[in-house]
C-alpha cells in the first residue's frame, strides 16, 4: 500500500513540474497508469497463484496426516482384536 502511495505521489510531483504541454503530460500519465495497472494485475495474479499452491500443499498435508491417523487407528483395532483372541 505504501508503495502505491509513493508511486502516486511521484506521478503527482512529476505532473506539477513537467515541462511538457498538458496533452503530452496526460498521455504520459495514461501510459504510466496503464503500466501500473498491468504490474498490479501481474502481482495479484502471482499472489493468487502462490496462495492456491500453498492451499493445495496444506490440503495434501492434512489428507496425508489424516490417513496416517486412520491407518494407526486400524492397526490398534487389529491389535486389540488379536489380543482378545489370545485371552
Amino acid at each position: 500500500m505504501k508503495l502505491l502511495q509513493a508511486i502516486l505521489v511521484g506521478i503527482a510531483i512529476g505532473i506539477l513540474i513537467a515541462p511538457d504541454k498538458g496533452s503530452a503530460t496526460r498521455e504520459k500519465l495514461a501510459g504510466k497508469l496503464l503500466a501500473l495497472k498491468d504490474d498490479t494485475q501481474d502481482y495479484l495474479s502471482d499472489a493468487a497463484e502462490n496462495i492456491k499452491d500453498k492451499a493445495e500443499d496444506i490440503t495434501d498435508n492434512v489428507k496425508s496426516k489424516a490417513q496416517q491417523v486412520v491407518n494407526k487407528a486400524k492397526s490398534k483395532v487389529e491389535d486389540l482384536k488379536n489380543n482378545d483372541k489370545d485371552i
